[in-house]
């Protein structure tokens, strides 16, 4: 996941490309609201996957990229399948 701080809202932006290790790998990409000050910008992404999963943010953990752009999160969903539908859904309703 790529977080973009400092938005003049949250929202899902869509697919960033990204080249790792020769490599390319796509990240969804999300735009906050909150500024990356004292983890504001790490609660707001977790309140904002919670909202868009329809899951508890008790659900969510953030596994690395606490001060970098790039997150890598776990979100235990009963159902996946579900889980990226609606990201997807968003994501052409945005775009």
């Amino acid at each position: 996941m790529y977080v973009q701080p400092g938005a003049s809202r949250s929202e899902l932006a869509g697919l960033r490309s990204e080249e790792i290790g020769g490599k390319t790998i796509q990240r969804l990409k999300i735009k906050l609201r909150a500024r990356p000050v004292d983890g504001e910008a790490n609660s707001a992404l977790i309140d904002f996957l919670a909202a868009l999963c329809h899951c508890p943010k008790s659900s969510i953990t953030l596994n690395s990229g606490h001060s970098s752009r790039a997150k890598t999160l776990c979100i235990e969903t009963q159902d996946s399948r579900v889980l990226r539908e609606e990201i997807a859904r968003r994501l052409s309703v945005s775009g």
